[in-house]
């Protein structure tokens, strides 16, 4: 993607995903292949993370970022107490062709993913 040097918009937006068990969750700035597309032309300025385990006991997640070719560690494979909230509140950006991933164990979790959507198209 090239840099903007033109007009675009700035849109504050939001992704959810209710009862996410033992399966990922995907928002990204791809063509295709996520559970949020983005778009292409797009920088999403990831603001928060909330993941939430409903479950009454203790599971695994983590969270990684897909640079196109390899996936990058950003957090876990931790495991979240039943019941207990997770806040991620350090700002990264997905840029052309990123995915952010979020995956869980057997537990239900509840996951709410706040960002900045900069449209350059």
């Amino acid at each position: 993607m090239a840099i903007p040097s033109g007009s675009g918009t700035e849109v504050l937006k939001r992704a959810t995903k209710n009862n996410l068990n033992n399966t990922t969750f995907t928002i990204g700035t791809v063509a295709s292949g996520a559970d949020v597309n983005i778009g292409t032309n797009h920088i999403a300025t990831i603001l928060s993370v909330f993941i939430h385990n409903t479950s009454g006991s203790s599971e695994v997640w983590r969270m990684d970022l897909n640079d196109g070719t390899n996936d990058i560690r950003l957090y876990g494979n931790t495991s979240l107490a039943g019941n207990t909230t997770f806040a991620w509140n350090d700002k990264f950006i997905l840029t052309s062709g990123d995915k952010l991933i979020i995956t869980t164990g057997a537990q239900n979790f509840d996951v709410l993913i706040t960002y900045i959507d900069q449209d350059w198209s």
